[in-house]
């Protein structure tokens, strides 16, 4: 019958539940693949963009994609600064940094391309 080949949606409630969203983000957009870009978008090899990034959120978590022009490897990392959690580049943006690294917008730590700790503002070592 025609009634049998109807396509069923989900209850409108499904759509914006919050309770759902945040089990899709943990057990189906989490442990998975996200597209953030093409890696055509992370162009390198100038010396005005030794290394590119694309900052986006995916389903919620604010995700950082460097390349470096020195080895021309991708990495992927959370754009979070760990010491208040501020962003390392600003959300939906698209741009070049240069090969010592990303640095939080707010307090200035500073992260090689690898993701490494390397620089905190004010900070000195005195046990030397």
């Amino acid at each position: 019958t025609n009634e049998d080949l109807l396509v069923r949606s989900l209850p409108a409630q499904s759509y914006i539940d919050p309770s759902l969203y945040e089990a899709e983000r943990k057990h189906l957009l989490g442990p998975s693949w996200q597209l953030v870009g093409h890696e055509s978008q992370l162009l390198v090899g100038s010396d005005s963009a030794p290394a590119t990034y694309i900052a986006e959120t995916i389903s919620g978590w604010p995700t950082i994609i460097v390349r470096s022009s020195k080895t021309g490897r991708i990495n992927a990392y959370h754009n979070v600064c760990r010491h208040k959690g501020g962003p390392l580049e600003w959300d939906n943006t698209t741009g070049s940094c240069d090969l010592h690294g990303l640095k939080c917008k707010y307090h200035g730590w500073a992260y090689s391309l690898e993701g490494k700790l390397v620089g905190v503002p004010a900070f000195s070592d005195k046990s030397a």
